[in-house]
């Protein structure tokens, strides 16, 4: 998960310039107190950077802090995004691999490549005020694979029933030690009020409706598939533990009324193996997250720094972690049936409820042009029962075509 798409969600408006103070870190911890005052406080560089050991165009994201009276986009990755930027990684055999903005933000590796055993890498951005910052150069890590892969019912840490999916990993050359892992969940949802008709407004010559007609549907509104990627740091390491093993690690809980596990439910995991330093990040990076309250009055924290900085000013805060890492995946399904057997309850995204139109007139015409759909129709009473656009067309929120990986 990107680290500006977990501190949108975690703080939104408010927390979202303490938190890009503080991710970037290194053992050391804390070494110089900073000034929290909103009106002085200078643009700070956020830098999110990752490479692999996996053959593909990677990508980079550059952003900038931002004051806490300052409002945050909520529909975007890279809020306050940093464009016209030069980017690219440089390896210790002068390989340079360059990457090109796709959107205000992001960048992307033209080429596809990946990280190699034995070799250095280090990156570099120029911005578009010709400012330069560097990486320590990072090595990629060991590779451990996933050892296992499961689900089961258990409870979480507030009693609520619902479903596990955990990880069991083990090395047994013992040269991992420290682990991140993501996951991109994939699932089934069906509109609880699909209808087999769209209903229209008829129009007279002068444009004002004149009764309604029915068509039928040509596009698929009833089921779907929705796709999110985690949006939590998960990280566990074997440093205290006598082998490179870890059993049971959790990954996702799914509460048994979610919607999400009413029918068919995949979830690809992905476990990178990091550099303490990266380890560190995160876990700093997280402890900071579980704070609740108000931060400013709990904490005073120093300034972190990572493994990147400014070539033109070594004095200018920098904010995030250039980390190579390798990297194991694997994807597992599961059916609401496989884990509690005979229960039929189905739950959708949203409550869904009925209106019933008894005749065409004013009202039904007002629910077809914001967007209702019609469920149902009885022509001897002509009576028309509507719902809400999400609740009998499933793309409102999610894809109706399913993806490539899809198994049913």
């Amino acid at each position: 998960m990107y680290v500006s798409q977990f501190i949108n969600m975690r703080f939104r408006k408010k927390y979202q310039i303490f938190i890009a103070v503080v991710i970037s870190c290194i053992t050391q911890g804390c070494v110089e107190s900073y000034d929290f005052e909103t009106e002085k406080r200078e643009s700070i560089l956020v830098i999110e950077a990752r490479l692999t050991n996996e053959l593909k165009k990677h990508e980079i994201l550059v952003s900038r802090s931002f004051q806490l009276k300052e409002e945050v986009p909520y529909d975007t990755d890279v809020p306050f995004a940093e464009a016209n930027a030069v980017v690219k990684i440089t390896d210790d055999q002068q390989n340079e691999f360059i990457f090109k903005e796709t959107s205000p933000g992001k960048y992307i590796s033209l080429i596809e490549f990946k990280a190699v055993s034995n070799r250095k890498y280090t990156l570099s951005i120029t911005t578009s005020n010709a400012n330069t910052y560097l990486s320590s150069p990072m090595v990629l890590t060991a590779e451990a694979q996933i050892d296992k892969m499961y689900f089961s019912r258990t409870t979480n840490d507030n009693g609520l029933d619902g479903i596990g999916v955990f990880i069991d990993s083990y090395n047994p050359e013992g040269t991992s030690v420290f682990y991140k892992y993501e996951y991109e969940e994939t699932y089934k949802i069906v509109a609880q009020y699909w209808g087999r008709f769209d209903i229209v407004i008829n129009r007279n010559a002068q444009g004002a409706p004149a009764g309604v007609s029915l068509v039928q549907k040509n596009k698929e509104e009833q089921e779907c598939y929705i796709t999110k990627k985690s949006n939590e740091i998960i990280i566990g390491n074997t440093n205290d533990l006598s082998e490179d093993r870890l059993v049971g690690v959790p990954i996702r809980f799914i509460e048994r009324r979610h919607h999400s596990a009413t029918y068919r439910y995949s979830i690809l995991a992905k476990q990178y193996v990091q550099s303490k330093e990266a380890y560190t990040f995160y876990e700093t990076l997280k402890k900071f997250s579980s704070v609740d309250g108000d931060l400013f009055s709990q904490i005073q924290p120093g300034f972190f720094e990572g493994n990147i900085f400014s070539e033109n000013n070594p004095n200018e805060k920098v904010v995030g972690f250039f980390d190579v890492a390798a990297v194991s995946s694997k994807r597992i399904y599961f059916n609401y049936q496989d884990i509690f057997l005979g229960d039929s309850t189905s739950f959708y995204v949203i409550d869904c409820v009925t209106k019933e139109y008894l005749n065409v007139g004013a009202d039904l015409y007002k629910a077809i042009e914001r967007g209702d759909k019609l469920y149902s129709f009885n022509p001897l009473s002509g009576s028309y029962k509507m719902v809400v656009k999400g609740c009998g067309d499933c793309t409102v929120f999610g894809n109706n075509i399913a993806p490539d990986f899809w198994e049913d």
